[in-house]
């Protein structure tokens, strides 16, 4: 699954988004997560990632109603679905 991930401090790491998806997952077996940061409009000011992250497709719902959930994030964090340009390309 795709997530478009915002409003984060400029300074986000990495390792901080790792914990924030391992401390949501629960009893979700994530395989595999993969953060690629996008270019932000106002990097001073906010950063934004793009989130894939592999799931077995038996618990595909139950990851999307976690992950997606903006409750789930640190408060101020905006969440929703990433899509692709048409090249396939993230920026």
């Amino acid at each position: 699954m795709d997530i478009f991930v915002s409003r984060l401090y400029p300074a986000t790491t990495d390792e901080e988004l790792t914990e924030c998806v391992n401390a949501m997952k629960g009893d979700i077996d994530v395989k595999d997560v993969v953060f690629s940061r996008l270019k932000s409009k106002y990097e001073n000011l906010y950063t934004s990632y793009h989130v894939a992250i592999e799931v077995d497709s038996a618990v595909l719902r139950k990851a999307i109603d976690v992950f997606m959930s903006a409750d789930q994030w640190p408060e101020g964090v905006f969440v929703k679905r990433f899509f692709r340009k048409h090249d396939g390309s993230l920026q």
